[in-house]
């Protein structure tokens, strides 16, 4: 584990955990010098590292010593990323709160948890906001019972939480919808199609709470619900209905905390709009989401970050000209589309390294190149089947009988 962790680091947070190891553990060397010495390993060798520090006494606990430098590890990430992580703001109001109604300073007490929960609301954090309200609470009642304090409604202030647990429960709910979509659709890949899975999905959607996602209590959950839909149109195939979906997703993008999730809402905005839009306006939404992406990219570790740009920047294209058959643009686009891919390969993701080439081989078939579909189905076949991804590998071998004869 201490291995991974430690390979995982950006240059600042390794160099933060030093400063912070100096200050906090002054006269003890042993984390820095562990440290130093896994990092310098391409390959995690505990032996070599036993080895080279057979005479300093932690090497009789070194289990002990790895876990407890984990531990500081993730110590000094928590206060490196404090200042960004809207839960630890919460969390640090929270403690302040705590210590100051030990120390009978119950003003200041308060004063944190308003601190607190103005982070949490901002942050959509409904769970730490039922926290600080039953702390507040219970603060105000020690102030009635203790200090004689007057309050205005306290009866009003005790029913919040209860309040509260509503939009928690909206929340849940919509999110067990969406989950469950999601899930579906991910297990029953290849046989999404079916009867039997166009009628579970038709069902779905139109369940009381996706069909009048309206009266969520929380945007959150309204777009939670949204989400769902928009994964039930496009099982369904009904395009048009997607991207309605998917524009009033954005519409709401305004309350989302995660830039994440905006993120993903421009990006299955893009996604219905290759199916049934304008090449035009396909392109004016694609630039929309590759400038938030763009934006976002120093703020966020994204996984494997040039397949991203690399599909919105040229791939989606060539998706397009596929979808809507336009046999001239396929000839056009495809060998500009595999150059650019040839820079990249090697940093796909193995379901990207699907995706892309069963399109290139689906792309040369169609436009009669068969050989050069062939050798992309060749390098398919090569790689281990995903197990999650089925469909693309029957798609695969479907193609590979056509392909054969003809």
């Amino acid at each position: 584990m201490a291995f991974d962790l430690i390979k995982s680091l950006t240059p600042g947070e390794k160099r933060y955990f030093k400063m912070f190891v100096s200050t906090f553990e002054r006269t003890n060397k042993t984390y820095i010098k562990l440290f130093n010495a896994i990092d310098k390993q391409s390959t995690y060798d505990e032996k070599t590292i036993k080895t080279k520090f057979k005479n300093e006494s932690f090497v009789k606990h070194f289990a002990v010593v790895k876990s407890n430098l984990c531990n500081t590890i993730l110590k000094s990430l928590r206060f490196y990323h404090s200042e960004n992580n809207p839960q630890e703001k919460v969390n640090q109001h929270m403690s302040n709160s705590l210590i100051l109604v030990r120390k009978g300073k119950r003003d200041l007490a308060s004063y944190h948890l308003k601190k607190a929960l103005k982070v949490a609301e901002e942050n959509s954090l409904f769970t730490q906001q039922l926290e600080i309200l039953n702390w507040s609470n219970h603060i105000m009642f020690r102030d009635i019972v203790l200090r004689d304090s007057i309050h205005e409604n306290p009866l009003q202030q005790f029913s919040l939480p209860l309040q509260h647990l509503k939009v928690i429960k909206d929340l849940q709910k919509s999110i067990k919808l969406e989950f469950n979509i999601r899930l579906f659709r991910f297990k029953n890949l290849d046989k999404i199609r079916t009867k039997k899975s166009h009628k579970y999905l038709k069902k779905f959607v139109n369940k009381p709470l996706l069909k009048f996602h309206e009266k969520s209590r929380s945007p959150i959950a309204q777009e939670k619900k949204l989400s769902a839909k928009f994964q039930c149109y496009l099982c369904l195939k009904d395009y048009e209905q997607a991207f309605i979906t998917s524009q009033n997703m954005i519409k709401l993008t305004n309350y989302m905390p995660k830039p994440q999730t905006v993120l993903s809402i421009h990006a299955d905005h893009s996604y219905a709009s290759l199916r049934i839009k304008s090449w035009k306006t396909t392109k004016q939404i694609l630039n929309k989401c590759l400038e938030l992406y763009l934006e976002l990219a120093p703020k966020i570790k994204f996984t494997n970050p040039e397949s991203k740009l690399f599909e919105m920047m040229h791939f989606c294209e060539l998706l397009y000209h596929l979808f809507h058959l336009n046999f001239d643009a396929i000839i056009n686009t495809l060998p500009k589309v595999e150059k650019e891919y040839s820079n990249i390969e090697d940093k796909t993701s193995a379901s990207d390294f699907w995706t892309f080439n069963y399109h290139f081989s689906y792309g040369h078939f169609i436009i009669g190149e068969y050989e050069n579909a062939q050798s992309f189905i060749v390098k398919l076949l090569n790689k281990p089947v995903l197990k999650n991804r089925k469909d693309y590998f029957i798609a695969t071998q479907i193609l590979n009988l056509f392909i054969h004869y003809l």
